[in-house]
């Protein structure tokens, strides 16, 4: 009898340091998985394909097998799968807006250089 039919969570530590301003901003990013109860036989047919391997988690939610037995999904898609995108860039965006504060001129001497 699987032991299945709870979630699974994928847990994401993203920093960014600035170079510049020597400022780190930080950011968990989570997101859980539940499923639907699944019998033993997807287990052994995803073990013996060896697919699944290849995974850092263990499980792949874009596989057929494992996506047909999703109940729900908290967080991201970006987060299950390994990189969330979508905080990175807002992290970026964050250190940049520092930046200009910091720095506010900085931006501006930049793209005057570059008109001459």
């Amino acid at each position: 009898q699987s032991t299945w039919g709870s979630y699974a969570e994928c847990v994401n530590g993203i920093v960014v340091h600035n170079t510049k301003t020597n400022q780190r901003i930080t950011v968990v990013d989570s997101a859980r998985v539940h499923w639907n109860y699944f019998p033993d036989e997807v287990i052994e047919s995803l073990v013996t394909e060896g697919e699944i391997f290849s995974s850092a988690g263990g499980f792949m939610v874009e596989h057929e097998t494992f996506s047909k037995y999703i109940k729900t999904i908290n967080g991201s898609i970006e987060s299950i799968q390994g990189l969330p995108v979508t905080s990175l860039r807002q992290l970026i965006h964050q250190s940049k807006q520092i930046e200009n504060l910091i720095n506010p001129h900085h931006d501006h001497q930049h793209q005057h250089q570059h008109q001459h």
